[in-house]
């Protein structure tokens, strides 16, 4: 299956002090450990989304094997990241897309392995990552979703995994309910983790 990768690292972080994409764990920038997991794994095709902070990420990642995807609609939410990744995809041949975040950094590479696994599956379209009794990305969409990803509104799209809860298969995960979006997330993930 010829998948892709949707990386959103578009925020602006406006709950923390510092920028989420940049911060450092286990020696690296989230980013950048998250673009060394999906590099080990057997993607197609890696689309990093900016926004904010389009020069500072260019400068941390590799260039090579990375498609840079600037979103000028960031403050319109993780959807508008999402379609801004899925434009590049359009009239290729690929047959789903794996939406990862950055700032959920104690997501072992192998729970993304088991997501694209389990897609691979023709029972299902969406292969979500289970957490807290809800789910939520990491995410893989397969291609027939495309389009009704790239017309819907709002800020995320979770709406659109909710209106097919019948092509729906989940995978827990604890680790994808913990992400850091405040300062004191972070220094609890470095206290217990680092």
């Amino acid at each position: 299956m010829k998948i892709a990768a949707i990386i959103l690292s578009a925020g602006k972080s406006s709950r923390m002090t510092g920028f989420k994409q940049l911060l450092s764990y286990q020696g690296q920038p989230l980013i950048l450990r998250l673009v060394h997991q999906l590099q080990s794994l057997n993607i197609d095709k890696i689309i990093c989304v900016t926004g904010k902070l389009e020069k500072e990420i260019k400068d941390i990642l590799p260039h090579d094997g990375i498609i840079f995807a600037h979103n000028e609609r960031y403050e319109n939410g993780m959807l508008s990241s999402l379609q801004c990744g899925l434009e590049i995809l359009q009239n290729n041949d690929f047959e789903a897309v794996l939406v990862c975040l950055t700032d959920q950094p104690l997501i072992a590479t192998d729970h993304y392995s088991h997501l694209i696994k389990e897609s691979q599956s023709e029972d299902f379209s969406i292969v979500s990552s289970a957490f807290n009794e809800t789910f939520g990305p990491p995410v893989v969409f397969k291609a027939c979703h495309f389009k009704e990803i790239l017309k819907a509104k709002g800020k995320s799209a979770k709406h659109i995994i909710k209106n097919n809860v019948s092509n729906l298969k989940t995978v827990f995960c604890a680790e994808a309910g913990i992400d850091i979006d405040t300062d004191e997330d972070y220094h609890t993930l470095l206290k217990e983790h680092e």
